[in-house]
């Protein structure tokens, strides 16, 4: 069930990030918040993300963990905003993976021939990550197939990391950019009237 967040949030159609992470994914966050800003805007959404550098005023904090927390090397875990008591302010976390791998090819110019070897991933491909958490901290609990909030985004990677993509293994589709089915839109307009 879609986590609706208390209505000052969803009159200010804002929510802000607190950066926890490793520097790895500075960039990638980023990248993904001005993607999904971007993707929601051409939606016809209101909900805007924003990066904060004050602690205190995030209702979102995005940390960095091991395997222990996230198992997938290129997946992220979101917990859902906590529903708090009195007038403590809701917050949702979000933890990715501390050394995100994929598993690409390099070639090797001594044998002239193509290895396999995990590798960092592109900022692209960590931003669609990032992106797709996003959607379960304003509240999306369950995914939806078609689109960058599919429960199974697999690594495509490119000869560089700067071409590496994540691709919605039940439609296929390439991210990014980013794409939302009408489905996600109007859960989305559900819990940020």
């Amino acid at each position: 069930m879609d986590f609706t967040w208390p209505a000052s949030f969803q009159a200010s159609s804002r929510l802000m990030i607190f950066n926890e992470s490793v520097a790895g994914w500075s960039v990638a966050l980023e990248r993904g918040v001005r993607d999904f800003n971007r993707l929601m805007e051409a939606s016809q959404l209101k909900l805007r993300y924003e990066i904060t550098t004050h602690r205190s005023a995030a209702n979102v904090f995005v940390r960095t963990a091991g395997p222990d927390k996230v198992a997938n090397p290129l997946h992220g875990e979101t917990d859902y905003p906590q529903k708090v008591i009195g007038d403590a302010t809701p917050f949702s976390t979000i933890c990715l993976r501390d050394r995100p791998q994929v598993l690409g090819w390099i070639r090797d110019p001594v044998k002239k021939d193509r290895q396999q070897v995990w590798r960092t991933p592109g900022d692209a491909a960590l931003s669609v990550v990032v992106a797709h958490e996003l959607l379960h901290a304003c509240g999306l609990e369950a995914h939806c197939d078609g689109d960058v909030f599919a429960e199974e985004l697999v690594a495509e990677c490119g000869y560089r990391s700067a071409d590496d993509r994540l691709r919605n293994k039940a439609s296929g589709m390439p991210f990014p950019p980013l794409f939302l089915t009408p489905d996600t839109k109007a859960r989305l307009r559900t819990i940020w009237p």
